[in-house]
């Protein structure tokens, strides 16, 4: 369990997204994958990652346990491509490191 002060914290500074200028801004927030990451990040001298969202994400399935193909859900809720950039951009820095399927 997070502070909801950190989760705000974390949508408002890594997180912005342009959910937050409509009629869904109380229902944004970040997955709680993206809360987990960025815990991490703010935590650990070292953050590896499997499993997030990257650039080819329509050849893989929803969830890692689906039996079969499930193309990504998006919902008004969470950011997908927000948080997939925000991967990218920590994973460029040498602040992460992401796996991918490469």
């Amino acid at each position: 369990m997070y502070h909801p002060d950190f989760i705000r914290y974390l949508r408002n500074r890594f997180l912005r997204s342009k959910v937050l200028k409509t009629k869904y801004k109380d229902i944004y927030r970040p997955s709680t994958g993206a809360v987990m990451l960025l815990a991490a990040v703010h935590t650990c001298d070292q953050v590896s990652a499997y499993g997030f969202m990257t650039s080819d994400y329509r050849n893989y399935s929803d969830h890692y346990y689906d039996r079969g193909h499930r193309p990504v859900g998006f919902f008004i809720n969470h950011d997908l491509l927000l948080e997939m950039s925000l991967w990218q951009r920590l994973h460029r820095a040498g602040l992460i490191r992401l796996y991918t399927h490469r």
